[in-house]
């Protein structure tokens, strides 16, 4: 089989007869081709995902602000629709969403927090 990518660099890791036969083995129970595929494939999906962390970090947050801005706009749209049909239980569902905010606090704001707004 010709090599597509030949690889010229090497990395050399001490590792106790146990630890050896215990990746060995591993290797043996996967679709790897040799121990070193395995350990490649394995160093390789580390580093990818220890890019990719921030990334998640940052997404996360921002879907935070999101669901926070779309809270206050269904009870914003709430109290309108109770405005424009003159249905005090439409109203009891706005206040009650208020409520809820006020007692769960993942879901106010930062300012309603005692944070510093972003």
């Amino acid at each position: 089989m010709t090599v597509l990518r030949p690889r010229t660099r090497t990395i050399n890791v001490r590792l106790s007869e146990a630890e050896y036969l215990e990746i060995e083995r591993f290797c043996l129970s996967s679709s790897a081709r040799s121990l070193s595929d395995l350990v490649r494939n394995t160093l390789k999906k580390l580093v990818d995902g220890a890019s990719e962390e921030p990334a998640l970090a940052s997404s996360l947050s921002e879907n935070a602000l999101q669901v926070i801005e779309l809270e206050h706009r269904i009870e914003k749209l709430s109290a309108e629709i109770a405005a424009l049909r003159g249905d005090s239980r439409a109203t009891d569902v706005a206040g009650d969403a208020g409520e809820a905010q006020e007692s769960n606090p993942s879901m106010q704001s930062d300012g309603e927090k005692g944070f510093p707004p972003r």
